[in-house]
């Protein structure tokens, strides 16, 4: 499918937003200062993708943020790629997609809010397949349009990379006011991809186990006063409240690393020692790990330890 395409300049008071192709509803607000700035340096160097809505009037498809820094800077027109009037719906929606993802691949809620748009014009399976294999996959593990019920600031968060996406399936299938205060408590304590996994496995074990909710949990007067706490860093914080949750979501394990530590403190080991209990102390067995300064230090001391293990009978 061909198009005619072309390189305009055009003046900025032609240019309107019907937003019909916005795939960042999500991200409504001021233009980010250092785009302006950027701009003002050295231009557009991206030109924004409009369609001709009429003989002088351009309807914008991508690059709205470029326009309005274009209208602050005090300019009257900008260089645009132009698609003609009569483009096809699906040729719009594939410069659109070439023309987000030239710099990086779309974000979920991008995915999402792309497919939506995509659907206004076409066919369920032919809307699908707008989106390449990798966005396609995902489909397995949640559905896409889902994703657009979610508020717009946690979307924001997912767009920008600030919220893992192992965590959606989860918030998907929990009411605003928790979503919202899981997501809170992320932001406040800085947690990266793994701890927000983590944080959500614990809680759910908790909040299922004593049928109640994320909200309620984090109103528990233990937890508010780890968080409240004003003489505890964000890492302190960090550390005690999964000590909490841990301790709530697996009280043996808990007792049974209290006791080993005990243990291990009355054995007054070197400091190039270190004692580990197996997993979950699910076995008896521990292994004991030893820091060596080298290579050389190492095979100094391992005929000895060799030795040793040998005269009981457990050397290999």
């Amino acid at each position: 499918m061909s198009t005619l395409f072309s390189f305009l300049s055009i003046p900025i008071c032609n240019i309107t937003d019907f937003l019909t192709w916005d795939i960042h509803p999500f991200l409504e607000g001021p233009v980010p200062k250092h785009l302006v700035s950027s701009i003002a340096k050295v231009g557009i160097l991206h030109p924004p993708l409009v369609i001709q809505h009429k003989k002088s009037s351009y309807q914008v498809v991508n690059g709205r943020k470029r326009i309005e820094c274009a209208r602050l800077l005090g300019k009257s027109e900008l260089p645009c790629a132009v698609l003609t009037q009569d483009t096809p719906a699906k040729m719009i929606l594939t410069h659109l997609f070439e023309d987000q993802t030239v710099a990086q691949p779309l974000s979920i809620p991008e995915a999402a809010t792309f497919l939506k748009v995509c659907q206004r014009y076409l066919a369920q399976e032919e809307a699908w397949e707008m989106l390449p294999q990798e966005y396609l996959s995902k489909k397995n593990s949640f559905h896409l349009p889902d994703i657009l019920k979610l508020e717009d600031g946690i979307l924001q968060k997912f767009h920008f990379g600030q919220l893992t996406e192992a965590i959606l399936p989860e918030l998907l299938r929990m009411t605003p006011e928790d979503r919202n205060r899981i997501v809170q408590l992320i932001d406040t304590f800085r947690l990266g991809g793994n701890k927000q996994k983590r944080l959500f496995s614990l809680c759910k074990d908790i909040v299922l186990r004593n049928s109640t909710t994320f909200s309620s949990l984090f109103e528990e007067p233990e937890l508010i006063e780890v968080i409240e706490h004003s003489m505890m860093n964000i890492p302190q914080k960090t550390n005690r409240i999964f000590e909490i949750l841990q301790k709530r979501c697996f009280p043996r394990s808990t007792v049974a690393k209290e006791n080993f530590e005990t243990q291990v403190q009355k054995l007054d080991l070197p400091e190039v020692f270190t004692l580990n209990p197996s997993p979950f102390f699910e076995r008896d067995e521990i292994s004991l790990s030893i820091r060596f300064s080298d290579i050389e230090e190492c095979k100094k001391i391992l005929p000895s330890l060799k030795g040793l293990f040998n005269g009981q009978g457990k050397g290999k």
